[in-house]
């Protein structure tokens, strides 16, 4: 997904897998209590647990997510050599629209290379319309990251009752739910903390 050159510095790999404006973050800008939480996030555990970062825009959740993504990079060699994945708002689900539609690119495959990535990152999920493309790729990639006990960062603006109201099958939203709910902690954000700004 990222090519980086041999013998990478973290701050490259950093540089390659952030977008610019969550290089470089202010943590005294950052919910002290929630970042404390995030930073305790360890992926070399025996049964790695991923992160559900929900409240609404602004509270700080993508920054403090891109915040533990440079912590990681920077302190598990593991993720120099195989870089995060971290897909902005609407980029997986136009990932899996893009390769279902498209004649040249594997479908399957698509999917199963954003669901085996060592450390997944997807911000502002469930923002994004489902299609029922989307919803079984969705359960394909968290069944996957589960079984393997591959840890996935997410940031979302919808609680998960929230965001299984938007599917089209509801079996298929409760099976992705309950997928994110046993493999992640939730951390709730609220906007009590000072406003982020760019």
């Amino acid at each position: 997904m990222t090519y980086l050159p041999p013998n990478k510095e973290p701050e490259d790999v950093i540089g390659a897998v952030l977008p610019p404006a969550y290089r470089d973050n202010d943590t005294s800008l950052l919910p002290t209590k929630q970042l404390k939480l995030i930073l305790q996030v360890n992926p070399n555990a025996k049964k790695p647990k991923g992160l559900f970062l929900v409240g609404p825009s602004r509270s700080g959740k993508t920054r403090s997510l891109s915040h533990l993504i440079s912590h990681l990079i920077a302190s598990y060699p593991q993720y120099l050599a195989q870089p995060p994945l971290f897909l902005p708002s609407g980029e997986l689900n136009n990932q899996i629209i893009h390769s279902a539609k498209s004649h040249h690119l594997n479908h399957k495959q698509t999917v199963k290379s954003i669901a085996a990535i060592p450390l997944l990152a997807l911000d502002d999920l469930f923002n994004e319309h489902l299609t029922k493309s989307t919803e079984a790729a969705l359960l394909e990639i968290f069944e996957y990251r589960q079984t393997h006990f591959l840890p996935t960062l997410i940031t979302s603006q919808f609680t998960l009752p929230q965001a299984a109201a938007k599917f089209s099958c509801p079996l298929r939203a409760h099976a992705i739910t309950n997928r994110i709910k046993e493999s992640t902690i939730l951390i709730p954000f609220d906007l009590s903390h000072k406003q982020i700004t760019i």
